[in-house]
């Protein structure tokens, strides 16, 4: 492993410290960023030139496409010092990482990438099981130390739990031991979260990744194995309908008392919608929601929710604060991605296949997750985010293994 992968394997790893940061004069440098700048530095020490490859056109217009739609609609309306220390956090840094690794990184070395955001999920993990042994739980009798929401720590545990099943193929001995002990401290911490929206999309994925390996295994699942995977399925649904069924949040769900999570988010929608209708094009800036959501009190009945910083919802939240050509950049760069990684699917080669399960189920459970919540506009989810597209990216090219 050379330095530049080296370093920037420890950014991916160093995720966990993304909200950490450090002031020059006036100015705030997250943690990522300082390791970036640590990445132009071994550049420049290597005198490392760029890889003979052109990044994919589609791709490249959805990324120009979300920064200039971020641009435009914070420069458009009131904009202070700390929009564009938004835009620098969650655009500026986490792109320029996307395109370092592709005009710098080999490809080859990208289980590195794997391994590095698969211990980084784990030390969340570990310091969230710190503080349920503290007792650090919420009012609600939910897990969310060292962050304070339980959704954001369960998001960001799932990493963990998804490329361990990755990695479980890959080593063997002691190591397979270690990977399944990390596996279950992310599960029993994604539990105690409580966040049934980061269950949901767990589940997901995991179905996903044993059809997706019994179809490899098989070809054809038969039907032995589908009513097996069934039952449990079922079973584990049971299961936790029977635990939860003592937890306020579970129950509110079902009672119709127009207060539960689900209420307050449907109310978030009607509101963020009718932002959107009255700021179609150029959306309302970036980081903005919280303020303009407010504004909005008076054209429903009193919200459940006051502080809601993000709305509840990716595509949402994409189309308010990157306008219409920030959306459409997402939409082109995702499409694109989509394509490109299927048509290396089609390949059917065997040395790859346990990957493209694993980057399926991280899609997955990102558009589970993004249906009821906002995985993007914070400096550590954005990083991931654009990992995440570097990591398909990388599989995807038709001759690199």
């Amino acid at each position: 492993m050379n330095l530049l992968t080296s370093v920037f394997s420890l950014a991916v790893f160093s995720h966990f410290l993304a909200l950490e940061k450090l002031m020059i004069g006036s100015i705030p440098f997250y943690t990522l960023e300082i390791v970036f700048l640590g990445l132009g530095a071994v550049l420049l020490k290597e005198k490392l030139s760029p890889n003979e490859r052109s990044i994919d056109k589609g791709v490249l217009l959805g990324v120009v496409c979300i920064l200039l739609g971020a641009l435009f609609s914070t420069l458009l309306h009131p904009w202070e010092s700390t929009e564009l220390g938004r835009l620098k956090s969650w655009f500026l840094f986490p792109t320029a990482y996307f395109l370092v690794g592709i005009y710098f990184l080999s490809y080859q070395k990208r289980l590195f990438l794997w391994v590095s955001w698969f211990f980084g999920s784990s030390v969340i993990a570990w310091a969230a099981l710190y503080g349920y042994f503290r007792e650090y739980i919420t009012y609600d009798n939910r897990l969310a130390f060292p962050y304070t929401s339980p959704n954001f720590l369960a998001y960001l545990v799932i990493p963990s739990v998804l490329i361990g099943f990755f990695l479980l193929r890959s080593v063997s001995g002691w190591m397979r031991g270690g990977v399944l002990f990390l596996m279950v401290t992310s599960f029993f911490v994604l539990y105690q979260t409580h966040s049934y929206n980061s269950w949901l999309a767990l589940l997901g994925a995991l179905g996903i990744v044993f059809l997706g390996g019994v179809c490899i295994e098989k070809k054809k699942p038969s039907v032995k194995v589908l009513l097996t995977a069934g039952s449990i399925f079922i079973m584990l649904i049971g299961s936790l309908t029977v635990i939860e069924s003592n937890n306020a949040k579970w129950t509110n769900i079902f009672e119709q008392s127009g207060r539960s999570s689900l209420d307050s988010r449907v109310m978030i929608w009607q509101s963020a919608l009718a932002i959107g209708r009255d700021h179609p094009l150029n959306g309302i800036g970036v980081g903005n929601f919280q303020e303009v959501y407010l504004l909005y009190q008076n054209k429903f009945p009193p919200y459940l929710e006051w502080a809601v910083p993000q709305p509840h919802n990716f595509i949402l939240a994409v189309w308010l604060q990157t306008g219409l050509l920030g959306l459409l950049g997402m939409g082109i760069l995702l499409g694109r991605l989509g394509m490109l990684f299927f048509y290396r699917v089609r390949e059917n080669n065997s040395t790859l296949k346990t990957e493209y399960l694993l980057i399926i189920a991280l899609w997955v459970s990102f558009f589970f997750y993004g249906a009821f919540d906002t995985p993007y506009f914070r400096n550590d989810l954005a990083f991931l985010f654009w990992i995440q597209v570097l990591l398909t990216y990388m599989y995807s090219l038709r001759n690199e293994h």
